[in-house]
């Protein structure tokens, strides 16, 4: 039975198979070997870890604003324009067997020709947003369209945009930079579309709020993260190693134990928690695993008399 483990940031994942076969034993032969049993449970737990962050260059995103600013400002105005030849037109027509043909042609010709400048101008407004967000996410999109201050402050370098990456979805919201011995907060932004080509995992935009010196553009650093999840505690007592994986035994029935393996667990203190493998309210060996371990590998063992 070939076993394989993945580390990923702390988390260690598990490969199959996840279960052997049950092993049968007695109540008087637990009680003789003095196998005790406890239920889990889930509940919080903190920890601390690593991740690489990346101060990432805003200068394509302070152009992409001024294009952005450009369009909505020529949008608005040509909006006045169809609206101001639409009332002309209004009048004209008004009056129209006063005039002759020719004004009020020309009047609804400039009035076609202002609507469609304001058409062409909404869907170049629509595709640079959508660009933008297939870009640099929905805040950063937000904060064009708004004229947020925080665009100014990165222009001036007065802030930064970082680019973490989790190695997985479920990140916690919190998070420092670690730069020349000082831990620098971090407040989150969004998901981050483009990856980091030297890292697997997921991105996510946050923003450093103040300017720090040394901080270049495209600098790798460490970010530190306290990751809160809700994990199931397993004594060290109760694990078992079978080839580089750990498992417990689990009690499923009055003599029946099923060794199972911990699928994705974290380290801590000589115990772990695990978030994938167990479910809350099962009975774990806590004492006696070892042995149980011993007495089904004795079980896999061929009986030589059986031969004879």
């Amino acid at each position: 039975m070939t076993q394989a483990r993945l580390l990923v940031y702390g988390l260690v994942l598990a490969v199959s198979p996840l279960r052997a076969e049950p092993l049968v034993v007695t109540p008087d032969a637990q009680r003789l070997a003095g196998i005790r049993v406890e239920a889990v449970k889930r509940q919080p737990v903190a920890f601390d870890f690593e991740v690489p962050a990346q101060i990432i260059d805003p200068l394509p995103l302070i152009e992409a604003s001024h294009r952005f600013k450009t369009k909505t400002l020529e949008l608005a105005a040509q909006e006045q324009i169809a609206a101001i030849l639409q009332q002309r037109l209004a009048r004209l027509e008004k009056i129209g067997h006063d005039l002759r043909r020719d004004p009020l042609e020309q009047a609804r010709q400039d009035l076609f020709a202002a609507k469609a400048r304001a058409e062409a101008l909404t869907l170049e407004l629509a595709q640079l947003k959508s660009k933008l967000a297939a870009e640099w996410g929905a805040t950063l999109l937000a904060w064009v369209q708004t004229g947020s201050d925080n665009l100014s402050r990165l222009a001036r370098g007065d802030a930064y945009l970082v680019r973490l990456t989790f190695p997985r979805d479920d990140l916690p919201k919190t998070a420092v930079l670690e730069h020349q011995g000082a831990l620098l907060p971090l407040e989150y932004l969004s998901p981050a579309p483009k990856t980091d080509p030297w890292f697997a995992g997921t991105p996510h935009y946050y923003y450093l709020a103040s300017s720090s010196p040394g901080l270049a553009l495209g600098l790798r650093l460490t970010a530190k993260v306290q990751d809160r999840i809700e994990a199931i505690l397993v004594p060290s007592q109760a694990v078992v190693w079978e080839q580089g994986q750990a498992w417990v035994f689990v009690k499923t029935a009055h003599s029946r134990f099923e060794r199972r393996a911990l699928q994705a667990w974290r380290e801590a203190e000589e115990n772990l928690w695990v978030t994938r493998g167990l479910e809350p309210g099962e009975q774990v060996v806590a004492q006696g695993a070892q042995l149980l371990l011993a007495e089904e590998r004795k079980a896999q063992v061929p009986d030589e008399d059986a031969d004879d």
